[in-house]
């Protein structure tokens, strides 16, 4: 039984395609700009799919053909793809065929292209009204595997029923399996993606506050160059008398004074600001940097009202009236130099610092 043999391959050729598409399609992390892994994606597609076309060459009438588009039950989370794959799998079972085989008619390119018609609404259909996804991939299994029969069918010029009853079985469960190692495949590498994000998220966040930390800081301004950089205004603030706190209360005390300092930040910023116009950051100890995109006029205001709700929240919840020391930069005083605008502003903190604190300089 040669067609077997055939089957098995064809199995391992997908599983391997397959495989390779997964980790393309869901390594997106680590590629900054997804339209490069988008065109990867792509690419591997069609030369997969013509391999493998190729490779049916030497017994078209014992194996199917038209499981590739299976395939694209991969990025059921995109129909432009489901449809894209749709027409393209024909086109380029078209395109071998009429190279290999001269006798290749316009009438079975048709047919091709009308087959894939019927993968892509069946697809889209399953993608929209089935929601379980194990059930989801195996209802478009078997949807491909009947489209693969009527396929075969039509590149040896017979009626279904010549197709033998034990290659519609075998196609039946080639799709079948296919369907279930991706589904698999796919949990399993997800499940790494998140633990990868999770670990990577981490890298650049303060454990204690959930600020950015010095690493991310350091990426994101202090090395940026002068003809990189944008406009920023660079606020360092410091929380007066904190190692007085520490000493007097705990440090259990202090993390939980500086977590407040940093949430009450986060929140008044993220409530005036869009998310792209800022970052907050933990410079170490208790200092905090604010970055903020620099076409703000009302800073005198904003530090104002921080220092208020600071006071008054203090007093509230811990019976404490906190205070800070601010210094404030633009770097484009500095020629759009970050890190000396940044080096100003520290200057201008410890300047409050030592005038008595509780107060704020802003470069002028």
């Amino acid at each position: 039984m040669d067609f077997i043999y055939c089957y098995g391959i064809v199995l391992f050729f997908a599983i391997s395609t397959v495989l390779s598409l997964l980790l393309v399609q869901q390594n997106t992390i680590f590629i900054k700009n997804n339209n490069i892994s988008k065109a990867l994606y792509l690419f591997l597609y069609i030369v997969f799919t013509y391999n493998i076309v190729s490779l049916s060459r030497d017994f078209l009438t014992n194996i199917t053909l038209y499981y590739i588009p299976l395939l694209f039950m991969l990025s059921f989370l995109s129909y432009r793809f489901i449809i894209l794959g749709g027409i393209l799998t024909p086109l380029i079972i078209s395109v071998y065929f009429s190279f290999w085989y001269p006798n290749y008619t316009m009438d079975l390119v048709i047919k091709l292209l009308l087959a894939g018609a019927i993968g892509i609404i069946s697809l889209l259909l399953i993608r929209r009204l089935i929601k379980p996804e194990l059930l989801m991939y195996l209802s478009a299994s078997f949807v491909m595997a009947c489209i693969e029969i009527y396929q075969n069918s039509l590149m040896i010029k017979g009626t279904i029923f010549s197709y033998g009853s034990i290659q519609v079985g075998l196609t039946m469960i080639n799709n079948l399996l296919l369907g279930l190692f991706i589904y698999y495949a796919s949990k399993i590498i997800h499940a790494k993606i998140k633990e990868i994000q999770l670990k990577l998220a981490s890298y650049d966040r303060d454990d204690l506050t959930g600020l950015y930390n010095f690493r991310q800081l350091n990426q994101d301004v202090l090395k940026v160059a002068p003809n990189d950089a944008q406009e920023l205004i660079i606020i360092i603030i410091d929380i007066d008398h904190f190692k007085k706190l520490n000493d007097t209360h705990g440090h259990s005390h202090g993390n939980e004074i500086l977590k407040f300092v940093a949430d009450t930040v986060k929140r008044m910023i993220a409530a005036k600001f869009a998310r792209n116009q800022y970052r907050i950051y933990r410079y170490g100890g208790e200092e905090i940097v604010v970055v903020l995109e620099d076409h703000i006029p009302q800073v005198d205001q904003i530090l104002r009202e921080l220092k208020t709700l600071i006071s008054n929240e203090s007093l509230r919840l811990y019976n404490e009236n906190l205070t800070l020391s601010i210094g404030v930069s633009f770097n484009k005083k500095h020629h759009f130099d970050n890190l000396e605008a940044f080096r100003q502003a520290d200057q201008l903190l410890y300047q409050v610092k030592t005038e008595g604190r509780d107060n704020y300089l802003i470069e002028n």
